[in-house]
């Protein structure tokens, strides 16, 4: 591989941990020795006129797409994880006496964020928690109400459901809250969107310990049982 077309090595600033805002310079700047004069459409496209180039330009344009969210995302041009927690309450009508438990909810797997002690498989623990309330909720709903199991079975399976989850999340405007892998490209399916519906419910559970704390947010989700 010539020097014009290698990777940059991530550099280490004191602390030894690796400097991503130098890396992703170092990058750009590599790209644009690369460019051809003249061309301003694409910023990428000197690589398209190299054919020895081609893998080369495909690794940089990886590296670059992925370090500039993680770069996005910690430099301010995003609003921050903080503000998404407050627009969640606010929307949810519920306040979080922990706010990293909504933090939590929001935030993806594959996603780490500096401060934010996040597990492994990121909100998927919290929905599976969340899941398991919304339909103890649902059950209790109907019990009370003196329905039937099989009435009480079919809203299950319509309220409950990862359709109606991800539907309830985009109309409540859910979906531009989270913060997904950044190998997503700010993509968040209809998967994500009902896993987060269900973990914002697990957190609110998780931070009150109570469901009676949690059926005030199914009502404004609507996914409160019949009266």
């Amino acid at each position: 591989m010539s020097p014009t077309n290698r990777v940059p090595s991530m550099r280490m600033n004191p602390s030894g941990a690796r400097d991503i805002p130098t890396f992703i310079d170092e990058l750009a700047k590599d790209e644009a020795k690369n460019q051809p004069r003249g061309d301003s459409e694409s910023t990428f496209s000197g690589a398209s006129t190299l054919q020895g180039n081609e893998q080369s330009s495909k690794l940089k344009r990886g590296l670059f797409s992925i370090l500039n969210s993680s770069k996005s995302l910690n430099s301010g041009t995003m609003p921050s994880l903080a503000d998404k927690v407050q627009t969640a309450q606010v929307t949810l009508g519920y306040t979080f006496d922990n706010p990293n438990i909504g933090m939590g909810a929001l935030v993806t797997p594959g996603v780490a964020l500096p401060g934010l002690p996040t597990r492994m498989d990121g909100h998927k623990e919290l929905a599976h928690v969340g899941d398991a309330v919304l339909k103890l909720a649902l059950t209790l709903d109907g019990y009370e109400a003196k329905r039937s199991r099989e009435f009480t079975s079919k809203i299950l399976q319509t309220k409950a459901s990862n359709v109606n989850l991800a539907l309830v999340g985009r109309r409540m405007g859910l979906d531009k809250l989270v913060i997904v892998n950044p190998s997503q490209a700010g993509i968040v399916s209809d998967k994500v969107m009902a896993n987060t519906v269900e973990a914002l419910i697990g957190a609110v559970y998780m931070d009150s310990n109570s469901i009676d704390a949690v059926r005030p947010v199914l009502a404004a989700m609507g996914l409160d049982g019949p009266a």
